[in-house]
């Protein structure tokens, strides 16, 4: 199920904005048209991707994590829901627990053991001053010594965990992370997570900039009952300038998981991806009894521009079901000849991790 192949076409079923289109009043491209709208898309996603990890913010946060801190540190979020590693929904009391690998990931992050101010010295990460008494100060640099910068984790908050039995534990609901380069306007990254839970779903989002051009945002809400009907919301979008310039999100509902060891389950699920004008919609439906060897058996795919205009639909054709676009003449190119390594990489990431709620 889980080949590059397939995984990186289910992807493209991502592309997707959100203004309603009349399609029935917009003409299909022709292929020549839809071939220049695919490569124009795929240019901007690798012109913005450039441009944000090339920025002072972005550079910063990657040389972060490789500085051997004493502890992981938290400015990624890492959401996770996996149908196989479930155990049936008896009460809301279980769900509360977060038995079975049910909520979007929460942070754990020990932030009173470190507060703080570190420094590196002689090879090893030591803590130089016990203030702030309500932060974490990290001083570094990075760029073979010729940027010196400050990573501060603030605003540290919990809530107590909404369990039956157990109202004495705690969840972190906010976190702030923030990094100063001297010489820099500051700060050229932020990051601040928020979570909330209930007895039965939550919700995690992540919002990061950098300086003043950039806003990524992430945000995954799930919610579950015991009737054994699981709902998952994902969005994560690009801004530039308050503009989206990529985005990408799911909506997924899942039934039969409050039966022992998940045999019989539906999944219903819509995807969409942003880049720009260009547009692709998906929809999955499948069951335990789905053959999903080929992925034409529970997915259709179908690429438009954000005007409603008709670009081509995916089909899988030959012995290893290997996706193609189909354009409005019937012609059909295969999808590797279009994209540039990126962007097909990036779809596949995406599609796999919609995928992995499921197999």
């Amino acid at each position: 199920m889980k080949t590059t192949k397939i995984i990186a076409l289910l992807a493209l079923a991502g592309f997707c904005f959100f203004p309603s289109c009349k399609d029935d009043d917009v003409s299909p491209l022709t292929a020549e048209e839809a071939k220049v709208a695919i490569a124009s898309a795929d240019d901007e996603f690798v012109s913005i991707k450039g441009e944000v990890f090339a920025s002072p913010g972005m550079m910063a946060q990657e040389a972060v994590y490789g500085l051997g801190l004493p502890f992981n540190p938290p400015m990624k979020s890492f959401m996770k829901f996996n149908l196989d590693q479930m155990e049936p929904l008896n009460d809301v009391a279980q769900f509360a627990e977060s038995k079975g690998g049910y909520g979007p990931g929460y942070l754990y992050f020990p932030f009173n053991e470190y507060v703080g101010t570190w420094e590196y010295e002689e090879g090893v990460w030591t803590k130089v001053s016990t203030s702030p008494a309500d932060k974490i100060v990290i001083e570094f640099s990075f760029n073979g010594g010729i940027d010196n910068a400050t990573l501060t984790y603030s605003d540290y908050q919990t809530k107590p965990v909404p369990y039956v039995v157990k109202a004495e534990e705690t969840y972190i609901s906010q976190l702030k992370a923030r990094i100063d380069i001297d010489g820099q306007t500051n700060p050229v990254m932020t990051w601040v997570y928020t979570a909330n839970r209930t007895l039965t779903g939550g919700t995690v989002k992540t919002v990061n900039t950098y300086g003043s051009v950039f806003t990524l945002t992430q945000q995954m809400t799930v919610n579950t009952s015991t009737s054994g009907v699981v709902t998952i919301d994902s969005m994560f979008e690009v801004k530039k300038s308050s503009d989206v310039v990529y985005s990408k999100s799911f909506e997924m509902t899942i039934t039969g998981v409050a039966k022992t060891n998940v045999v019989s389950y539906t999944v219903n699920a819509t995807a969409k991806v942003q880049i720009f004008d260009v547009v692709i919609y998906y929809t999955i439906v499948l069951n335990q009894d789905t053959d999903t060897s080929n992925p034409g058996n529970f997915m259709t795919v179908t690429l438009k521009l954000t005007n409603g205009a008709k670009i081509a639909d995916v089909v899988f054709e030959g012995p290893e079901n290997d996706p193609y676009f189909k354009f409005s003449d019937g012609t059909t190119v295969a999808v590797p000849e279009l994209l540039s390594e990126d962007l097909f990489y990036e779809l596949g990431e995406f599609m796999d991790s919609i995928m992995g709620f499921i197999f």
